[in-house]
């Protein structure tokens, strides 16, 4: 943590969709994000939201090709701009376990991740 008096939780929330045709397929393991915990100790919790106690969250959905790289990304929701772009300027730093497939095919897959910025005044 950057600052002692700021707490970053992330929430972690699996929503998996195989990209391509739009047409659902079985997936056997779902992708993760391996180098999670680094990067949320480099998000910066926005000075002037932390400085007027404005809490908030953003949705991001990613697309994760079958070599595990990020390929493209959306904002599903933002409660603001500057949480926003603090998680989007992370985003290029994680690195992820792609999908498979019934057959241990590594293939194309979408998660949803949820960031919950959260003040701590203990």
């Amino acid at each position: 943590m950057k600052k002692g008096a700021i707490l970053f939780i992330f929430c972690f929330a699996l929503s998996v969709a195989i990209a391509g045709t739009g047409e659902k397929r079985t997936v056997n393991s779902a992708p993760q994000v391996t180098n999670l915990n680094d990067v949320i100790s480099q998000i910066e919790y926005p000075k002037t939201l932390r400085d007027n106690f404005v809490e908030g969250s953003v949705v991001v959905v990613v697309k994760i090709c079958e070599k595990g790289n990020l390929k493209d990304y959306r904002i599903r929701k933002s409660s603001d701009p500057l949480f926003q772009a603090s998680v989007e300027n992370a985003l290029d730093d994680l690195q992820f376990q792609p999908a498979t497939n019934t057959s241990g095919e590594y293939v194309e897959s979408r998660i949803s991740i949820p960031f919950e910025f959260k003040l701590n005044f203990d």
